[in-house]
Parts: C-alpha cells; structure tokens; sequence
C-alpha cells in the first residue's frame, strides 16, 4: 500500500512541499500502519506551524561544516529552503530489537527498520520524532560524521536531532 504525505511549509505568502512518499513492507501490520499515518498527519500539522520553523531558525546547529549535509545546505534558511523543496521516499519495516534501540536507516535502499518494541510502549509525540529523524535522513541530513551518543554527545544538536525535537515539542 502506498500512501503520499504532502508536508506543507508556510512562509511568506508561498506554498511549499515536502513530498514524501511512505511506502509498509509485509512486516508492518495493518494497526501499525493506521497508527503511523496518523502520526504522519500530525507531523504535517505541526512542521506547517510558524513555530515549528521559529524554531529550525533560531537554533544554533553544530553540523554546518561536517559532512553530514545534503547539498547546498550552508545556514538555517538553507535548511528551511531544502525541506520545502525535497521530495522523496521511504520504506518502513519493522523488527525486533531491546527498548534502547528506536530506529535506523539504510540510506542505498531509504528502508527505515523502527523497532517494534519501542513502537509498543513509545508515546506517539517521540514515536514521530524518530519517524521524522529517520525520514531526515532519507532526504540526505546526517549525523556529523559519529553515530554513537555516549561517545559523541555532540551530535544530538545535528539536525536530525533536533528537529525530531522541535517536532516532538509541537506535536
């Protein structure tokens, strides 16, 4: 089954879109795939909120300079400007992992594998964090060249972190 989310972004007078087509593997049941549409609902409502790009203007980002960075994308604005036109897919499927694991992504096959387990006990403001984390980086935003938290606590200000947060925030 496929389904297209157009996730609107207002500023100025001018209609953007982030387009981003979520396609279900055979894993995930059809309860999980009402649940996670509607949590994509809701990130549409809230990404099209002026706060929600208050926020992604105003933060002070740590990644700007690594290689962590789809093309192009230099400031904040920039990151404004490269949702607004980025277009997209990604696979959702879901296994079974311990609790401490939400998510991760395969960039060559833009599979997002969630973890099951968190799906279960998660609340579905950080369960569309993660999905909106994953899907950042489906559309090329990386983590500053580290993937480990305990090691490199730093790269929860890269972007996909913290708009995951922003989102979470709204949501």
């Amino acid at each position: 089954m496929k389904i297209l989310f157009t996730l609107l972004f207002f500023r100025s007078l001018q209609v953007h879109a982030f387009n981003l087509e979520i396609r279900y593997d055979q894993t995930v049941t059809p309860e999980y795939r009402a649940r996670i549409d509607g949590m994509f609902a809701r990130i549409y409502e809230v990404i099209e909120t002026p706060e929600f790009q208050e926020k992604v203007l105003a933060y002070d980002y740590t990644c700007f300079k690594q290689n962590s960075l789809p093309n192009g994308v230099t400031n904040n604005q920039d990151i404004i400007k490269y949702l607004e036109g980025a277009q997209n897919y990604m696979v959702i499927k879901l296994y079974d992992a311990s609790a401490g694991i939400n998510a991760s992504t395969n960039p060559y096959t833009q599979t997002v594998s969630l973890n099951r387990k968190n799906l279960e006990w998660r609340k579905d403001p950080s369960v569309a964090n993660t999905l909106f984390h994953e899907a950042l980086h489906v559309i090329g935003f990386g983590h500053c060249n580290k993937n480990n938290i305990k090691l490199y606590p730093w790269i929860q200000r890269s972007i996909p972190y913290k708009l995951g947060d922003f989102l979470e925030e709204l949501y």
